[in-house]
């Protein structure tokens, strides 16, 4: 689940972001957990992504829905299609409800702690 110090600091980013009208970039959107101790199965990541297309959906629909943001595709081609695809039919952000059984679901974890 998400760190509260993380959530805080992400708020007051945004908060501020808003206050001097600065929009602000997404990055590591399909981040699943950090690679540790696991092998490198994608090269260009120092991270586990996510790969469900469902679950990149969801996290580039999360993403997307923040206001005055963007999100910064994925450094490994192979997933390009599917974010693109997710990007093409985004309509709303997934509720927090099922951002929580996303997290859950798939293990995620911080990237950088």
């Amino acid at each position: 689940m998400q760190n509260p110090r993380y959530a805080a600091d992400f708020a007051a980013l945004i908060e501020v972001c808003r206050q001097r009208n600065v929009a602000f970039q997404t990055i590591q959107s399909i981040a699943r957990s950090p690679i540790g101790k696991n092998p490198r199965t994608y090269n260009m990541y120092f991270y586990e992504p996510l790969v469900a297309q469902e679950a990149i959906e969801k996290a580039v629909y999360w993403a997307l829905g923040l206001p005055d943001s963007f999100v910064i595709s994925a450094g490994d081609i192979l997933f390009q299609p599917g974010m693109l695809q997710a990007a093409a039919r985004f309509t709303q952000s997934p509720s927090d409800a099922e951002m929580r059984l996303l997290v859950d679901t798939f293990e995620m974890r911080p990237v950088f702690s």
